[in-house]
């Protein structure tokens, strides 16, 4: 939860990313911490999830730019 790893590795398996969280949190205690130095070589590996890569949400009616163009949604 702290870079978002898990997440990541949970969409991108198209798995629930808490699921992701519980087998790192286990591993990591029986590994006797080894997960955590596995986390921190993730978090510099991978690439950080660029904005053109976000879905787009749909909005209501007239959310879109002034270009004519749809407004990615915040999250």
């Amino acid at each position: 939860m702290v870079a978002g790893i898990c997440g990541g590795i949970g969409e991108y398996a198209d798995m629930d990313p808490t699921v992701i969280r519980l087998v790192w949190a286990v591993a990591s205690l029986l590994s006797l911490g080894a997960g955590i130095l596995a986390y921190i070589i993730a978090v510099i590996i991978i690439p950080e999830q660029k904005d053109e890569d976000l879905p787009v949400a749909p909005g209501p009616a007239g959310s879109e730019g002034e270009s004519g163009q749809e407004v990615r949604a915040e999250q």
